[in-house]
């Protein structure tokens, strides 16, 4: 249940004291990976940060009492296989012993898939794990970004992991980051991953990069390349292809709601459980606003917390022109961390894609609507 709040000004919707259901993103180890993308910080991660057995155990205990048995456990890093198959072996029984019934319990985990092995993709299907890999593309695109520690290319094994989880029967999805670099290969990318054999496809805009060298895509740039993926959907005619970032727009289209928590404005529900027990809002926004440590509070001292609360109005927070716009119910201004007032970040501006989004979304619903008009014909 919400209630309206006067916020800087502006009249916003924000929690009650009711219980707010959780979902948990949870960093295995940290930032710790195994490789140093080009246009990613986590590469530079050095020393072991390995959650522990009592971290774990309180993490999942906590959560399924406060959702009454059911939840959503995101596996981030870093690279999250380096947690080891023991590690997730043991979640899986934390979570069997605290809800027997685990039919209310989804697992996701994403991995660069250089480290998975048989027994890694044996275990994710027993268990129904969701499993997303980070390919970029071709083997001359993704090597130029996504290299080790000693500046090799990682597409091999990459690919390799993901061919094992798939041999597993698993189907596994695949993101894959944009950088400037890569903006003029939207075709060829698309092409690539749809001839790996997957089928849920979604993109991640290099935005406020911690990077120097790898700046932030604009909106003209990004509204390009995503018109080029459309186009390419279109050719493939293959309804059993998902885009999440075109998913976004036929939402809007048929009027239903598109999970992804960069258009429902609810990403407030979602918590960031790092290896030391240290709770944070979602994984982009890092250490910046930390909630307490798992050890010692339950999630309802946090979400009642006045940290949590002043999110919830950043989440919730809508500028004049997202109140004014036709696409608002399925944007309502986009992710939080990526905001922008006065050309710098800012989660109480507007979505730095916003134009994009506008612009994607009167272009895909000009060529539904041409289609069904030449159908009825």
């Amino acid at each position: 249940m919400n209630r309206l709040e006067v916020y800087r000004g502006e009249v916003i919707c924000t929690q009650t004291t009711d219980p707010l259901w959780v979902s948990l993103q949870i960093k295995a180890i940290g930032d710790l990976c195994n490789l140093a993308c080009r246009y990613c910080p986590y590469g530079k991660v050095a020393g072991k940060t390995f959650m522990s057995d009592e971290v774990l155990r309180a993490t999942i205990q906590k959560v399924l009492k406060h959702n009454k048995n059911t939840a959503v456990f995101c596996w981030f890093g870093g690279e999250p296989t380096l947690a080891g198959l023991e590690f997730y072996e043991n979640a899986v029984n934390y979570q069997k012993e605290t809800a027997p019934n685990t039919s209310g319990i989804r697992n996701q985990i994403q991995t660069n898939g250089t480290l998975i092995t048989p027994d890694f993709a044996e275990f994710f299907q027993k268990y129904q794990f969701e499993v997303g890999v980070s390919i970029d593309g071709p083997p001359e695109i993704h090597n130029k970004m996504r290299v080790d520690k000693k500046g090799k290319g990682s597409y091999d094994r990459a690919v390799r992991g993901l061919k094992i989880l798939q041999e597993s029967g698993l189907r596994p999805s695949v993101i894959i980051t944009v950088s400037k670099d890569t903006l003029p290969f939207a075709r060829q990318i698309f092409a690539c991953v749809v001839d790996l054999g997957v089928h849920s496809i979604s993109y991640s805009p290099v935005f406020d990069s911690a990077i120097g060298e790898y700046p932030s895509i604009n909106n003209e740039e990004w509204y390009g390349y995503l018109r080029q993926v459309f186009d390419e959907w279109c050719k493939f005619g293959n309804p059993e292809i998902e885009v999440r970032e075109l998913n976004e727009v036929v939402a809007w289209i048929t009027r239903v709601s598109d999970p992804c928590c960069s258009s429902l404005g609810t990403c407030s529900h979602w918590f960031l459980v790092d290896y030391d027990g240290n709770i944070y809002p979602c994984e982009k926004w890092s250490r910046s606003m930390c909630y307490g440590n798992i050890l010692t509070h339950d999630f309802y001292d946090v979400t009642q917390s006045s940290q949590h609360r002043r999110f919830v109005q950043i989440a919730s927070y809508r500028p004049k022109k997202c109140r004014e716009c036709e696409f608002v119910r399925i944007c309502n201004n986009g992710c939080t961390r990526m905001r922008v007032l006065d050309g710098r970040f800012d989660p109480l501006g507007l979505y730095a894609f916003c134009e994009q989004r506008v612009a994607l979304f009167r272009e895909i619903d000009g060529t539904f609507t041409s289609v069904i008009s030449e159908e009825k014909r």
